[in-house]
């Protein structure tokens, strides 16, 4: 997931070199780090810890993972919040 050049945030497949080139509209940041993976079937994203060695603090990830949630909660109209909210207490 990268910051866009319109204020949003989605997923990028561009390699570091090529963000921000060519089709891609993402902007490459310090820290830009948080690899999600799509699950075609459950049709949802699962953040990608496979890098992680077993054993090793995810103190580190933690941060991270707020950091991306913030990034979100940012980045979205209070519409989708609740939007979100509502999809997410329907599901629960």
């Amino acid at each position: 997931m990268r910051k866009t050049k319109f204020g949003g945030i989605s997923p990028c497949s561009s390699p570091p070199d090529k963000v921000g080139k060519g089709r891609c509209f993402h902007v490459l940041e310090e820290g830009d780090d948080v690899v999600l993976r799509y699950d075609k079937d459950e049709k949802a994203y699962y953040l990608d810890l496979s890098h992680v060695k077993q054993g090793e603090s995810l103190k580190v990830e933690d941060a991270v993972v707020k950091k991306f949630i913030k990034e979100i909660r940012d980045s979205i109209s209070e519409e989708q919040k609740s939007r979100i909210i509502n999809f997410l207490n329907r599901h629960n």
